[in-house]
């Protein structure tokens, strides 16, 4: 029977590969928080300039995608400005992030909010925890609540929306809860837009009780419902299916942070362990050796990865007997693939390499990767290798 082999680079920091995102497009995207971009911060990244200020106890660590935003459950929150980005008025939307609560300090724990405590009219919208469930209430206008519970110490992905007056909330992908009279106009309120906390009777500060003691990350703000695929691919934003193991397969992982190396050349390379990735900021050539048994069939290479602010120039691949051997042979280009939820490298039909090394059978896989020259705070992030070997 042919033997497979197919590769797939996976670093799971928390949930993603590499800090893959979802392939959902950005169309009516008002707003978008990702504690990733810039440490210390609380930037829209969407373009629309809707950065909040983190105040209180807030801080910055690593997250469901790289790193998110921390709240202490004192007095910490996110204070946006006002804007029509949140008066949804009669019109579709979508509000998306990852949540992961710490602890539920007061009975009720303010999640999202456009809302002002006592504030009448301000009191457009929002998001809380009550019984360890989530609850998106729009003030007489409608509202939802999950049927799952959103337990401590574990990441949930939530998302609400509303299409045609038919509302929905999803926790993990899923739809927990409809209201299909959900067409009612919201209150367009005047105050701060709060994450982690809601505005208190002042129409300034946060009210001081009921605050977030946990994580958020990846805060998105649609003007458009998204599809069941698209909320889908947020809460499980999984690498192509292409790119999945094959059938009947089982797998070994190599960590590109104990099977690859930097080579050194004119400079000095710089590449550390990084959140169970391989972070390399200075550095030519970076090779993989992996180890296999002799005269496995290769199928499928794919090789992701994440980059900042430059990219790997090209990436090949070849075979060689590691202890007789110097210079792997047949090597062969891979071809980069953007068009998927994370960019990989890939090479297909690398075929049975059942050739030998100096009178000595191929057993180790050589991926090598050239890079641009760095520069600035430019990096790359290397996942996990994963090995998928064929039923004999």
């Amino acid at each position: 029977m042919k033997r497979i082999i197919s590769l797939l680079l996976t670093g799971l920091p928390l949930v993603f590969a590499n800090n893959a995102t979802a392939n959902v497009s950005s169309e009516a995207l008002q707003a978008h928080w990702s504690g990733s971009i810039i440490p210390g911060s609380a930037r829209d990244v969407s373009l629309n300039a809707h950065h909040g200020a983190l105040v209180g106890g807030m801080s910055i660590r690593a997250g469901a995608v790289d790193f998110g935003f921390n709240f202490d459950g004192n007095d910490s929150h996110i204070k946006v400005a006002d804007s029509d980005a949140w008066a949804f008025a009669d019109k579709d939307f979508t509000i998306s992030f990852w949540i992961k609560p710490r602890a539920y300090d007061s009975s009720y724990t303010r999640v999202m909010s456009h809302w002002q405590w006592g504030g009448g009219s301000n009191r457009a919208w929002e998001m809380y925890i009550h019984g360890g469930k989530l609850t998106f209430d729009a003030a007489g206008a409608f509202s939802l609540k999950t049927s799952s519970t959103l337990s401590t110490d574990q990441w949930h992905h939530v998302t609400v929306s509303r299409s045609n007056g038919v509302a929905k909330v999803y926790v993990n992908g899923l739809v927990e809860d409809t209201n299909v009279n959900a067409s009612a106009t919201l209150n367009n309120s005047s105050t701060y837009m709060l994450i982690g906390a809601v505005i208190g009777t002042d129409g300034v500060n946060a009210h001081s009780g009921d605050t977030l003691n946990g994580e958020m990350d990846e805060i998105r703000v649609y003007h458009r419902a998204l599809s069941d695929s698209e909320v889908d691919k947020l809460a499980n934003p999984y690498p192509p299916s292409s790119w999945q193991p094959e059938p009947n397969t089982t797998s070994q992982f190599y960590p590109a942070a104990t099977n690859c190396n930097m080579e050194d050349f004119v400079l000095t390379p710089k590449a550390h362990a990084y959140r169970g990735s391989y972070e390399v900021s200075q550095g030519k050539i970076m090779t993989c050796n992996l180890p296999i048994n002799p005269g496995k069939f290769i199928e499928r290479v794919v090789f992701d990865h994440r980059v900042h602010e430059m990219a790997s120039k090209s990436c090949r691949i070849g075979v060689i007997n590691a202890a007789y051997g110097s210079t792997a042979t047949n090597t062969n280009p891979m071809t980069l693939s953007t068009d998927g939820m994370i960019d990989v490298w890939v090479y297909e039909d690398l075929g049975a390499w059942e050739a030998y090394s100096n009178g000595h059978p191929h057993n180790t896989i050589v991926l090598t990767c050239d890079h641009e020259t760095f520069t600035g705070e430019s990096w790359i992030r290397y996942g996990v290798i994963r090995v998928d070997y064929a039923a004999q």
